[in-house]
């Protein structure tokens, strides 16, 4: 039988009944690379096609209510990662205009075994007290560092009658 060839250290040997090699894009050979963040989006929803693709339904950056404190019943936060390689923790937290986290959700344990492959999360926030109007923050932590931070306003509105037909401006 024979060896398997020299790769270079951007290779790695997978074991099975013949010997096999799998090339794996890291031409630096590191261990470890921070990912990027390409993109981090909030939604009412998210629902998986039969063909995997992903469908994010009702994507919106500021919620309205006529009273407070508001009960959202749920939202998603979806994010894709790409460029690393290693494994990495995920959190989410929603913090208020002073910075009090509102909700935080568990680590999330995610890896990437290539440069080239990318993972995408999708984390859902169920039953979210939001306690007065104003501007809230989603924050995107990989390994506790701080990623990204994007703006979630929430406004209080009036939920009056509409106005009777020929009641508008004159003009």
């Amino acid at each position: 039988m024979a060896d398997t060839p020299d790769l270079g250290s951007g290779t790695e040997r997978c074991e099975g009944s013949t010997p096999s090699v799998r090339k794996v894009w890291n031409p630096l050979g590191v261990k470890r690379v921070k990912p990027d963040l390409q993109f981090s989006l909030l939604c009412d929803e998210v629902r998986r096609e039969d063909n995997g693709k992903l469908m994010l339904i009702g994507l919106f950056e500021v919620i309205g209510a006529p009273e407070f404190p508001l009960m959202y019943p749920g939202m998603a936060i979806v994010n894709r990662w790409t460029n690393g390689v290693g494994e990495f923790r995920q959190r989410i937290r929603l913090v208020d205009a002073e910075n009090k986290v509102v909700v935080e959700t568990p680590e999330t344990v995610m890896g990437l075994r290539d440069m080239r492959e990318s993972i995408t999360t999708v984390v859902l926030l169920r039953g979210v007290r939001l306690p007065q109007p104003g501007r809230y923050s989603v924050e995107i932590l990989l390994d506790g560092d701080l990623k990204q931070r994007y703006a979630l306003n929430v406004a209080r509105i009036s939920l009056g009658a509409p106005p009777e037909p020929g009641a508008g401006p004159q003009g």
